[in-house]
């Protein structure tokens, strides 16, 4: 037959197990707390070109040419972070984007499009200058 515990280590044993849900349950809330707290520092860091009120912009400059480095005049550029923009290359195969919403060293994806030319994608570091060779 099984000896019964007294009441009173019974109860000590409730009251224990009770704090302890309490101080997780604390815990879980501080630490909630805690990262709420680093979010807005967080999304500033990936996603913010903002320093004060300024916002920040980097160019992007460079050349087009074909493989015996002969610039390429017409060629259509395009980058992921401006959709709606493209810019076209002037007679001796120069292009620039003045204000790309990133900072210096941030890679961006570029596409490059020209007749009778293999089209071209590929990341690159800005600000630049780069040189584009593109493929018949």
């Amino acid at each position: 037959m099984a000896k019964k515990q007294p009441l009173k280590k019974i109860e000590e044993r409730k009251w224990w197990t009770k704090t302890k849900v309490r101080i997780l349950t604390l815990t879980s809330i501080l630490v909630l707390i805690g990262l709420f707290l680093e979010l807005p520092k967080k999304i500033s860091e990936t996603f913010e070109f903002i320093i004060g009120d300024e916002i920040v912009t980097t160019p992007l400059r460079g050349m087009v040419t074909d493989k015996f480095s002969n610039p390429i005049e017409g060629a259509i550029l395009k980058l992921d972070k401006l959709p709606l923009d493209s810019v076209i290359t002037t007679s001796d195969g120069g292009f620039y984007f003045a204000e790309i919403k990133s900072k210096p060293g941030d890679r961006v994806r570029l596409y490059v499009f020209a007749k009778g030319f293999k089209s071209y994608n590929e990341y690159v570091t800005l600000p630049g200058p780069i040189t584009i060779q593109l493929n018949e």
